[in-house]
């Protein structure tokens, strides 16, 4: 492969893994702005994390090492009490992507990759009184998935 590997992975994941794992949630390339399901998935950054990566020569580098942020937000309806489903809808989904990255024996992702892995994750929850009024209670995990690919 030549260029950069970053437009692939993303590709892949978008149009294939994610929702290949996740059928019934509204997944999106960057945020979805007004939800209409209440299960989201969307893309946050991607980061390139080596700087060596233009260079001319035999010597150059063919690996691209990628952080690509993946956001699942789980909205349940009711007070305080329908957190605990919030919270389990996204560590839910938040397995389905590890348990497939774990058990694929080509993590290729598209064609592109060596190896992928979850490398973190955080679970955050609203505390925006408006949003909990209007919609109810909300879970959102950041996850990270670590990438090495082949240019």
């Amino acid at each position: 492969m030549s260029g950069v590997a970053a437009p692939a992975i993303e590709d892949h994941l978008i149009e294939v893994l994610l929702p290949s794992l996740w059928p019934d949630v509204q997944i999106s390339r960057g945020h979805p702005g007004r939800w209409v399901k209440p299960d989201v998935a969307w893309l946050g950054p991607t980061v390139c994390t080596s700087a060596g990566q233009v260079c001319m020569g035999p010597l150059r580098l063919q690996d691209e090492p990628y952080e690509i942020t993946v956001l699942i937000s789980c909205t349940r309806a009711g007070d305080h009490t329908a957190q605990a489903d919030a919270d389990a809808a996204a560590w839910v989904l938040l397995s389905a992507l590890r348990d497939s990255l774990r058990a694929a024996t080509t993590p290729n992702l598209g064609g592109t990759c060596v190896r992928a892995k979850l490398a973190s994750y955080s679970l955050e929850r609203s505390d925006d009184a408006e949003l909990l009024e209007k919609h109810g209670r909300n879970a959102t995990i950041t996850a990270v998935l670590e990438v090495l690919a082949r240019t």
